[in-house]
């Protein structure tokens, strides 16, 4: 495996991992750790199957023991999932989901208030 290639297309992912989930990190272990439930389970194993073989990488002879298939299909498994999403998408659905627990909230604290003003005697 060429190792040039390799830590290239790390830093790339990396870089997208910040740039489409918002994950801060400095290494790509620490960006999956921080991703967490953001990106699927296949994903995050994908993720272990990367920072292993990037371990490896450093060890003269556990870096003969790679698989790159595995390595190419965890690469691309990420790019597909990454060029998917889009960052504006992610900051409005959570705009989207903040607006309904409010007014689910709002509803939920005028019906209390009209029952309690009903127990009272005032409606």
């Amino acid at each position: 495996m060429n190792h040039t290639k390799f830590h290239t297309q790390i830093d790339d992912l990396e870089q997208s991992l910040r740039d489409k989930l918002g994950v801060r990190g400095k290494t790509l272990k620490a960006c999956l750790r921080r991703s967490g439930r953001r990106i699927p389970r296949y994903l995050r194993r994908a993720g272990k199957v990367l920072t292993d073989t990037q371990d490896r990488l450093s060890h003269p002879k556990l870096s003969r023991m790679i698989d790159t298939a595995k390595v190419d299909t965890a690469f691309k498994d990420f790019q597909r999932y990454l060029n998917a999403l889009s960052p504006s998408e992610r900051r409005k659905d959570a705009f989207v989901s903040w607006l309904g627990t409010l007014t689910a909230n709002l509803l939920i604290a005028g019906f209390l208030a009209v029952l309690i003003l009903l127990w009272i005697g005032i409606l």
